[in-house]
């Protein structure tokens, strides 16, 4: 199968990626509230605990000096910081998925139906030992790995 763009869509993509090479540039926020207007977002997927807000700013000028990183650098450096909020998802969800697996491990082990513990039985053991596997294979995760190395 083959995929092609229209004209239309390949000067789309070139003005938007022209756009974030050279306007997007990250920069140290030092402003007047007055001058803002802070908007939580409501009905987040995930995260709840983490505020999210949308900033949206009327006539405030950034002097160069609260540039952060080059300029042009912006959207990489947005990028960057999209990748390791991932891996801190993803490092969150092994330690949820540990929880798990030592809770389903006691409630196996206390747990009893026809006469023996729920433990006992094979298709039980076989639900336990694929959690313990993906529990493992994600705290192997090398994008995992170097968050714990970074904190």
């Amino acid at each position: 199968m083959d995929f092609a763009l229209t004209e239309d869509q390949i000067r789309f993509k070139q003005a938007a990626r022209e756009f974030l090479n050279k306007e997007v540039v990250p920069y140290r926020a030092e402003w007047d509230r007055r001058e803002s207007v802070d908007t939580a977002i409501i009905g987040k997927l995930g995260l709840r605990g983490q505020v999210t807000s949308e900033l949206a700013f009327t006539d405030v000028r950034v002097p160069p000096s609260a540039m952060l990183g080059d300029e042009g650098a912006g959207f990489k450096i947005a990028k960057h910081s999209l990748d390791t909020g991932r891996v801190s998802v993803a490092a969150g969800c092994t330690g949820i998925s540990q929880a798990c697996l030592e809770a389903v491990v006691e409630y196996a082990g206390s747990r009893t139906q026809f006469g023996r513990p729920l433990a006992g039985f094979q298709l039980i053991q076989d639900m336990i030992a694929e959690i313990s596997v993906d529990t493992d294979a994600s705290r192997r995760d090398p994008g995992v790995r170097r968050l714990r190395l970074h904190r």
